[in-house]
C-alpha cells in the first residue's frame, strides 16, 4: 500500500496517543478539508487508524477521535526502521 506525505503525518501523529478530530483539522489546516478527510478516511480504509465517537454529556456534538490500530503500529514501526538514517 502506498501512502501519501499527508497519510504518513497523520499516522505518525495518531501512533503519538488518540487524537480528536478538530486537533487534527487544526495541525494540518494548510491542506484542504477535502484532502484531510480524504487521507484520513484512506487511514481507515486500511485498517491503519479507527475512528470512534465518544459521547461528552452535555455537549450537542459527539466528538471523533482517532486511534491508531495495531497493523498501524506495525506499518509505523516498519517505516521507522526503514527510514534513511
Amino acid at each position: 500500500m502506498e501512502l501519501t506525505t499527508l497519510e504518513i503525518r497523520m499516522l505518525l501523529k495518531c501512533d503519538e496517543g488518540l487524537l480528536k478530530r478538530n486537533y487534527v483539522s487544526q495541525l494540518y489546516k494548510a491542506y484542504s478539508a477535502e484532502d484531510r478527510e480524504k487521507a484520513m478516511n484512506a487511514l481507515i480504509n486500511y485498517g491503519l487508524v479507527e475512528a470512534k465517537e465518544m459521547p461528552k454529556p452535555g455537549a450537542k456534538i459527539t466528538p471523533v477521535f482517532y486511534r491508531i490500530t495495531n497493523k498501524g503500529k506495525a506499518w509505523v514501526k516498519d517505516y521507522l526502521d526503514n527510514y534513511p538514517k
